[in-house]
């Protein structure tokens, strides 16, 4: 196998190389395929931990840059939440009850009902019911922030993602910020949103011109948009299979890394953008959740924008390559690509794959989009 290939094909439409002088093979692999083929990977790896309570997380603590790796690429739906877990260095503890401020309460009531309505899961009255607590944990853990709309959409990605178990929700939801240092999404002020709006703002002019200027000329204010992405970590305007891979990606990486998140999507999305006047683009950012979004094409060119106040992906695995032998972080991708359907991505194969290859070969995969 040469360099720049790949043993498979990922994605619907994908095109194998298997020699440059030949023309490719073209498999059509469909999502219930790459499913299976993410869940025999991950099986291939884990049983070599198999021995221990937790698998992922010896895993993860002995190859953190290969499990960093492929946490971007998207773990197994049926494993996610165990990774999650891995990646917040999650614990059981007990919850303690105190009182909360009634007007807490009563805006945890008046929120639950309205998370999420046509999601399949909150259809279960006992779900929403469920959110309420874990919200209602939340407050209790961190009675400095109390509550504040946006929360509630984070715990409802959280509580699907645990297939409704509320007890690791709750601690989850409070390990998961405490790990993405997220209070300043919450605190008064929303400083952290403030903080990823201006490091956006500065890069944006510069990444996407044509888009920026169009933005200028019909006057759309970034805080009709921009605050509900960053605030609830894209989960208020994005559909639930979108939303848990980008925060795959951000829980890999920080939270900073939604700047790059969000240009990505604006590139891929920017001819559609450019022919809106201020009304269609309101209404056309209000729908994007029914919007076939690329989402693997996105998490791929978003790793090019490497001019951004916290860098770019490469830098996230440098303290950790030396430990597994891993350096090949193939992550240097071309953000034009974005727009015209042939984007690239990280495509991650078993670690014997890996360890064979180390910097021999890039994993780097061309594919066409899809509907998510």
């Amino acid at each position: 196998m040469g360099s720049g290939c790949c043993s498979c094909a990922k994605k619907i439409g994908s095109v194998r190389h298997k020699d440059p002088g030949n023309p490719p093979d073209i498999q059509i692999i469909t999502p219930q395929d790459e499913e299976r083929e993410k869940s025999r990977y991950w099986d291939s790896i884990l049983k070599d931990f198999s021995y221990f309570n937790d698998p992922i997380t010896h895993f993860s603590q002995q190859y953190p840059s290969k499990f960093k790796k492929l946490l971007i690429s998207g773990p197994p739906n049926d494993l996610r939440w165990e990774v999650w877990k891995s990646t917040t260095s999650f614990s059981l503890t007990k919850l303690e009850s105190f009182n909360i401020n009634p007007e807490f309460l009563q805006l945890i009531e008046k929120d639950i009902d309205r998370t999420f309505p046509f999601h399949p899961f909150f259809t279960d009255h006992s779900h929403i019911l469920s959110l309420g607590e874990v919200l209602k944990h939340f407050v209790q853990m961190n009675p400095d922030l109390g509550y504040c709309q946006g929360m509630n959409y984070l715990a409802g990605i959280l509580l699907i993602t645990s297939n409704g178990n509320s007890l690791e929700t709750s601690i989850m939801m409070n390990t998961f910020i405490q790990k993405l240092n997220g209070k300043g999404l919450f605190e008064p002020g929303f400083t952290k949103v403030l903080e990823l709006s201006q490091a956006f703002s500065k890069v944006f002019k510069e990444k996407i011109p044509s888009l920026y200027n169009h933005f200028v000329n019909i006057e759309l204010d970034e805080n009709l948009w921009l605050t509900k992405w960053f605030m609830t970590m894209f989960s208020y305007s994005f559909k639930y299979s979108v939303v848990v891979r980008l925060w795959d990606v951000i829980l890999a990486t920080n939270l900073g890394f939604m700047v790059n998140l969000a240009l990505a999507i604006l590139q891929s999305l920017r001819k559609i953008m450019e022919s809106k006047d201020l009304s269609e683009m309101l209404e056309f950012f209000g729908e994007l959740r029914n919007f076939p979004l690329d989402v693997e094409g996105i998490i791929g060119s978003c790793t090019s924008l490497n001019s951004w106040a916290g860098g770019n992906i490469e830098s996230f695995f440098k303290d950790t390559e030396m430990d597994d032998g891993m350096a090949d972080s193939q992550f240097r991708l071309n953000l034009d690509t974005a727009e015209g359907g042939q984007n690239s991505h990280l495509s991650v194969n078993n670690l014997a794959e890996y360890d064979g290859r180390k910097r021999s070969n890039s994993l780097i995969i061309q594919h066409s989009p899809k509907n998510n």
